[in-house]
């Protein structure tokens, strides 16, 4: 399912019609990505895809698909718009502006907006006369006396 249709792209952007070679082109060539794009752009801050578009996430689809087709035509307005679009996304991504349900629900951002971590990230790595292959080899050995207090 896609966040928007061809119906939607041509309406807001009619020009779009003589671009795309069909509507399958729009929809398999151009739509699909589109998603894809805006999907991986917002997933640092909102759980994607969404299950229910809201109209925002929907008015996002019908530009970047936009942005894809006018790439192909005028690249420096590709790259304005392009530029557009993406100040919307970062707006979005700072909290300035809300996902809002059309049914008026806000979507939080996502929890998991937390850096790389570790079980082992407070332990030091260390040398050893052990072949690379040895379990032992690079590991702390405050780390084990720890597995093994955890263990009685």
């Amino acid at each position: 399912m896609s966040y928007a249709s061809y119906e939607d792209v041509i309406l807001r952007y009619p020009i779009c019609s003589t671009w795309a070679v069909n509507p399958t082109n729009i929809k398999s060539g151009l739509l699909d990505y589109a998603d894809i794009e805006l999907n991986s752009a917002l997933s640092p801050e909102y759980s994607t895809p969404f299950s229910d578009t809201p109209p925002i996430v929907k008015d996002l689809a019908i530009d970047m698909a936009y942005y894809k087709l006018l790439i192909r035509q005028d690249i420096e307005r590709a790259m304005a718009f392009k530029d557009f679009l993406y100040d919307r996304i970062k707006q979005l991504k700072k909290g300035e502006i809300g996902i809002v349900t059309s049914s008026g629900t806000i979507i939080e951002q996502s929890a998991n907006k937390f850096g790389v971590w570790s079980t082992t990230q407070d332990y030091h790595p260390t040398e050893s006369m052990l072949d690379t292959e040895n379990p032992f080899t690079g590991i702390d050995s405050d780390y084990i006396e720890d597995l093994e207090n955890e263990r009685s």
